[in-house]
């Protein structure tokens, strides 16, 4: 990855940069960061592979090359004015709007924080709270055409053009880094207008339940609302595992 391409998009914010081509995890890097520096103000890990990259519940995140992979360790004090529920919601707007601009391409939210295209998964956010930092994570397929059998028919990629694509890196920090600096008063309409769930069945997996309803709203704090044999339930927590298609596929 090119350095200078992704400084090139921060000239105006103050932010500290690390590129790699490869890594172990983003994730891990600013870890270890915070676990040796006291952290003044935001620091941003990019790649262009993981070896050992997560997701949720610390599952393999699949990160070959030709991907964008990003973690901004930002310090608590920059993000409290946020509500806890618009901070994920708001970042994963802000990127998918990054990568409409850049690409064309009509990129979707999957609640909470997954980015799909063309029914396939192309993204994910991680936000974790460590050290008195919030670490904020994505892993984009940019160019990754080929996945393990595993991932065929869940996976996509966001394009087949093969042009540079560092500034992508540069572009979602920037953009990160305005919403918390000001947030954006109508993100929740954003967040609802760029929804892969809403008016879809869904089957959620909240604690140790499996329930399937009708996605039919998110709230103002970001929970979904789903109708459940008639009955509209909140919620705040869970992972959204298959969505019924208007083809009928369930993904």
């Amino acid at each position: 990855m090119k350095q200078e391409k992704i400084l090139a998009e921060l000239t105006a914010v103050e932010i500290k940069v690390q590129v790699n081509d490869t890594v172990t995890s983003t994730n891990l890097l600013a870890k270890a960061e915070l676990d040796t520096n006291s952290l003044t103000g935001p620091k941003a890990f990019i790649a262009s592979q993981q070896t050992a990259g997560y997701g949720r519940r610390g599952r393999e995140f699949y990160s070959p090359k030709r991907g964008v992979y990003i973690t901004m360790a930002i310090p608590l004090e920059m993000v409290n004015a946020l509500k806890p529920g618009l901070i994920t919601t708001g970042l994963i707007v802000k990127t998918a709007k990054v990568i409409q601009a850049q690409f064309s391409v009509p990129v979707q939210i999957k609640w909470v924080n997954d980015l799909y295209l063309h029914d396939l998964k192309v993204g994910g956010m991680l936000v974790e709270v460590y050290n008195d930092a919030m670490i904020i994570g994505l892993g984009l397929n940019v160019n990754t055409t080929a996945f393990p059998a595993e991932l065929q028919g869940k996976a996509g990629f966001i394009t087949t053009n093969s042009t540079e694509y560092e500034a992508l890196g540069g572009q979602i920090l920037a953009a990160w880094l305005a919403y918390f600096k000001q947030p954006d008063l109508d993100i929740l309409t954003q967040y609802r207008q760029l929804s892969y769930v809403l008016n879809k069945e869904v089957t959620l997996q909240y604690q140790k339940e499996v329930l399937t309803g009708q996605a039919v709203d998110i709230t103002a704090d970001g929970s979904l609302v789903l109708d459940i044999n008639g009955e509209l339930q909140e919620f705040n927590t869970g992972e959204v595992t298959k969505v019924l298609t208007v083809g009928g596929n369930q993904v």
